[in-house]
């Protein structure tokens, strides 16, 4: 029974990720054509930190580091300390390409 209520999470994991997913992408291309808007940037770092947390909780630990190295380079760029550039969204949303594999498997 313990096992049902694992796959359960998980499937549910998977459904709000993938939703988290395209908030992040949007987020992401938003944040291309804004690069200065600190809200954007606060929208992206919220949607991989409840792509990590979720994700950890579900059980997808390799999911959780991943998305956590992303998450720091974020919040980095929320605290001012790294610059967003044409470079950091376009490693964001590659991450988002291999989260999205990630979450299918």
């Amino acid at each position: 029974m313990a096992i049902d209520v694992m796959e359960q999470m998980r499937g549910t994991f998977r459904t709000e990720a993938l939703d988290l997913l395209i908030e992040l992408d949007s987020a992401l291309l938003s944040l291309e054509a804004e690069p200065g808007d600190s809200s954007l940037v606060h929208r992206v770092f919220r949607a991989i930190h409840t792509i990590k947390g979720s994700g950890a909780t579900a059980g997808f630990a390799h999911l959780a580091r991943f998305a956590h190295k992303m998450e720091e380079a974020f919040d980095l760029a929320r605290a001012g300390h790294l610059p967003v550039t044409p470079e950091l969204i376009d490693c964001g949303l590659k991450a988002c390409d291999v989260l999205r594999v990630i979450i299918e498997e």
